[in-house]
């Protein structure tokens, strides 16, 4: 859910994708080389605006947001607010458990 916030963010304001490559970079003179080949792949996303992998359920997709820039362009308060969303979304599913109807003896 950050991603899509922050994709909606830098489609309305294309200088967001410049604050994303400038922490790319960032990240890249850290000497780190453990997520190179992601941050790499990351850079030609940003340039091209190919956000439909970095929404993608695939693994790959997956191992693209563990490595992403994107999440930190968002506003403290938005992240906040989507944190609280994704929050929320995780407590009221509950593996295992019977629907609410069920258990008052309705269903």
């Amino acid at each position: 859910m950050l991603h899509e916030e922050a994709i909606k963010l830098m489609r309305s304001d294309p200088a967001l994708i410049a604050q994303a490559l400038a922490t790319l970079e960032n990240w890249r003179d850290s000497g780190s080389t453990h997520s190179r080949f992601l941050w790499d792949e990351w850079s030609v996303i940003l340039h091209r605006r190919e956000w439909r992998r970095t929404l993608s359920t695939s693994r790959r997709g997956k191992e693209l947001r563990q490595a992403s820039p994107v999440p930190t362009i968002l506003p403290p308060l938005v992240r906040a607010a989507v944190l609280e969303q994704v929050g929320a979304l995780k407590k009221g599913v509950q593996l295992g458990s019977k629907p609410r109807a069920t258990q008052k003896g309705v269903g």
